[in-house]
């Protein structure tokens, strides 16, 4: 379609494409900041490029967080994408899955968070028993299960949990071991373990 001029104010508020990040059009939304006036605009890039990626124009990428360097989620990892400098259009879907795992890293305290009815008084304090919700009050996680038979095992709650999608090493050198479970074997009838 024919291009359209934007107000020289024109303030976005948001970009949306199709999922996957391979759609060359998308829709801007915004407002004229001197007059409030919205406005939806459908950018369309299909020209702006003259080809599809080649393997050339990809580079390696491994994430890093300024708090925690390369160890995002207990590991580090490395995907491809598309070089800063390649003037063209990226075909390649997203795919978590693809991402090669280059080392598993050592378990630190940010890989961990309290578990359910644990809490921690202060950033750096220890997940402690929640006494004070309702839904807690009466749970008691280091009762053995109705299934539990002498001989056998259960497991309980260190009061920590893995953050979700974590895959940190809790056995390596210098980790943080916050197991998130400990097993404790049965009781015998007579109510001793």
């Amino acid at each position: 379609g024919a291009a359209t001029a934007l107000p020289p104010a024109f303030v976005v508020d948001g970009v949306v494409s199709e999922p996957g990040a391979t759609s060359r059009s998308a829709l801007v939304y915004g407002y004229d900041a001197t007059t409030g006036r919205g406005t939806l605009l459908h950018a369309d890039f299909a020209g702006a490029f003259d080809h599809e990626c080649a393997d050339a124009e990809y580079a390696p990428f491994t994430p890093a967080d300024a708090y925690l360097g390369e160890c995002v989620r207990g590991r580090t990892v490395q995907y491809s994408r598309k070089r800063p400098d390649a003037v063209c259009f990226n075909a390649r879907e997203f795919d978590d899955a693809a991402a090669a795992t280059l080392k598993r890293c050592a378990c630190t305290a940010d890989d961990y968070e309290c578990d359910y009815c644990w809490r921690q008084g202060s950033i750096d304090a220890p997940c402690v028993r929640d006494t004070f919700s309702l839904s807690c009050r009466d749970y008691a996680p280091d009762a053995p299960p109705a299934s539990c038979v002498p001989g056998a095992s259960y497991n309980v709650s260190t009061g920590y949990r893995f953050v979700a999608a974590d895959a940190c090493d809790a056995d390596a050198a210098g980790a943080v071991d916050h197991r998130p479970t400990e097993t404790r074997p049965c009781p015998a009838g007579d109510g001793t373990a």
